[in-house]
């Protein structure tokens, strides 16, 4: 299993009070027959920040998007915007501006006409109106598109418009479901450097969801990775690639995905299924003795809720009990099973010579222009290198690879958390 956060995990990022534009404090979504969409989401976002939530589809990313914009009702838990307590603001009371995957345009209106609609709406003078989608049409590069309507348009130019109709309000606040979806990839790459110049220049908060995690570590001033309705782990994108918090977080981060092989650790010597060995580093026994010493006290902590008789007869409690003495075992010296990982960008191709490099058979190689992905047998499983070579290498060839022992991720076997402390 891979962990989630505990309920009632506060994630914080410890800015000013004044700072805080907006805060979500134990925020639940519960739709019918109990099906809980949203556990307990807590965090504050500051002015001017860019946050991506991310996550596979039906994690509930988009759910809490939609609760902050007043289109969900909040079960349970507070939502604040600037200050003000928002669970029952109406949504038009929000100041907030939406960007859907749809477009959502009118088609029979021109592309000035759908831009200036919510301010015509709001009543705003034409001189003002006028000035305003002038002027976010030369920023998307539209000016020449005013009189079309959308069916005359590219899928590109489509959202661009939405954008400027998202803009034009001149909003405290952009949120912003999955916009680039939908376009293919070249404008995908460009409508992204758009739209993070954009929010450079208005100077605007942003909550952005996307199931594409090269979205969210190319946009975001922080991530927040979610799965099956909880946050796993929120910090700026390279926290999140570097220090992933557990087993999910470091497959659903990064491109391609982490390798990953169960192995026996005893003492500094990892032992693989098929018996191949690695010797760890000093620096990863001192996390992972830190790590299972700071994990026993969690533990603790946890059974001590457990103080009716009645409550120390329950299944959960026997296997915190259980848990208990697994981890005095590890601590103990005992050998233990753990997930091992390894980035393929950490995998480097060397010279024969190179000590500690193994000799690998090319199963399969995959040609990126100036970089390779080069797929071999290590630890009894198929595991995945990017390497650059300026020679060509083909299935079948036998190459020397070299795995960087100071990048190793190593992971819990029955939590799935990272073993990583970051004061060793």
């Amino acid at each position: 299993m891979d962990n989630v956060v505990p309920k009632k995990t506060k994630h914080v990022n410890n800015a000013k009070e004044n700072d805080v534009f907006v805060r979500l404090i134990d925020v639940n979504k519960v739709y019918d027959k109990n099906v809980h969409a949203v556990v307990d989401f807590n965090m504050e976002i500051k002015k001017k920040e860019f946050v991506v939530f991310v996550g596979p589809s039906g994690c509930g990313k988009s759910t809490t998007l939609r609760m902050i914009a007043g289109l969900e009702d909040i079960t349970s838990g507070e939502l604040y915007i600037d200050g003000v307590l928002a669970n029952n603001l109406p949504s038009k009371d929000r100041d907030i501006a939406m960007v859907f995957q749809n477009y959502a345009l009118y088609p029979n209106m021109t592309v000035y006409d759908n831009m200036a609609f919510s301010l015509k709406v709001r009543r705003f003078p034409k001189g003002e109106i006028k000035e305003r989608v002038i002027e976010a049409a030369q920023v998307l590069e539209l000016d020449d598109y005013l009189h079309r309507r959308p069916k005359a348009l590219s899928g590109g130019q489509r959202q661009r418009v939405a954008l400027g109709r998202a803009f034009v309000r001149n909003a405290q606040l952009f949120l912003m479901d999955e916009p680039l979806s939908n376009l293919d990839a070249k404008l995908r790459v460009q409508t992204r450097s758009e739209i993070i110049r954009l929010h450079k220049e208005l100077n605007t908060t942003t909550i952005y969801v996307t199931h594409d995690q090269t979205e969210a570590m190319t946009m975001a001033d922080r991530i927040v990775v979610m799965k099956g309705g909880y946050v796993q782990q929120i910090g700026t994108p390279l926290e999140i690639y570097r220090y992933p918090a557990n087993r999910f977080v470091a497959s659903f981060i990064g491109s391609p995905a982490m390798n990953f092989a169960k192995a026996t650790l005893n003492g500094d010597i990892l032992t693989f299924e098929n018996n191949q060995t690695i010797k760890l580093l000093p620096k990863y026994i001192k996390m992972h003795k830190k790590f299972y010493e700071n994990e026993l006290v969690l533990l603790k902590e946890e059974m001590e809720r457990y103080d009716l008789p009645e409550d120390k007869e329950t299944a959960d409690y026997h296997n915190l009990l259980e848990r208990e003495q697994q981890i005095k075992a590890i601590l103990k010296g005992d050998a233990h099973e753990v997930i091992f990982g390894i980035r393929p960008e950490a995998i480097k191709m060397v010279d024969s010579k190179v000590n500690d490099s193994i000799e690998v058979e090319v199963k399969l190689s995959e040609l990126l222009g100036d970089q390779y992905y080069i797929h071999f047998d290590f630890a009894g499983r198929n595991m995945l290198a990017k390497v650059e070579s300026e020679d060509e290498i083909n299935t079948g060839d036998k190459i020397n690879l070299l795995l960087q022992l100071t990048k190793v991720h190593l992971f819990d076997a029955l939590t799935h958390k990272t073993i990583y402390v970051k004061d060793v």
